[in-house]
C-alpha cells in the first residue's frame, strides 16, 4: 500500500500540471496526490473558509478544472465543511438550492463532498444517494456515537 495524498487547492488549472509531474515522478515509489479539495467564492456561506480566501472563478473554469482532475486520475472533493451555514430556517429555505447545487457537483464529476453540519448531511443525501461523503475534521467527531 502506498502512500496518497490529499491537497487543497485554489482551482488553478496550473497546478495540475505540477500534480501530474510529481505523480508521474513518484509513481515508482507508490506515492501519489490522489485528491485535491476546495471550494469556490459563489458558495461561501457553505464553507468553513471566509470568502475573501476563496477562488473566484466562473462556472465553466471551475467545471473545466474539475474535469482535467479527472483527466489525470485526481479525485476532486468540493469542501462543504461550514459548521454553522446558516439558520435551520435559512437552511430549508435554501434546501432545493442545495440540493440543485450537489446534483451539479455529482453531474461535473466531483466524486466527493466533506460536510461538517449534519443537516448538510441530510440534504446532500436527499440530493443524491451515490456522491461520497466525508465528515469534517472541523466537526471534531471522535465516537461513533457523536455521528449518530
Amino acid at each position: 500500500m502506498g502512500v496518497n495524498y490529499k491537497l487543497g487547492t485554489n482551482l488553478d488549472l496550473k497546478l495540475l500540471d505540477e500534480v501530474q509531474y510529481l505523480n508521474d515522478k513518484f509513481k515508482d515509489k507508490d506515492i501519489k496526490i490522489t485528491e485535491l479539495f476546495g471550494s469556490d467564492r459563489q458558495h461561501a456561506y457553505l464553507t468553513a473558509r471566509p470568502e475573501f480566501r476563496l477562488p473566484d472563478v466562473s462556472k465553466s473554469d471551475f467545471e473545466q478544472f474539475v474535469k482535467s482532475c479527472n483527466d489525470i486520475d485526481v479525485e476532486f472533493n468540493y469542501t462543504v465543511n461550514s459548521i454553522y451555514p446558516g439558520s435551520k430556517r435559512f437552511l430549508v429555505e435554501q434546501k432545493s438550492e442545495i440540493m440543485d447545487f450537489v446534483k451539479y457537483l455529482e453531474d461535473i464529476g466531483v466524486k466527493r463532498l466533506t460536510i461538517a453540519n449534519p443537516i448538510l448531511m441530510d440534504i446532500v443525501r436527499e440530493a443524491s444517494k451515490t456522491i461520497k461523503i466525508e465528515i469534517s475534521t472541523i466537526a471534531h467527531i471522535d465516537a461513533v456515537t457523536q455521528i449518530r
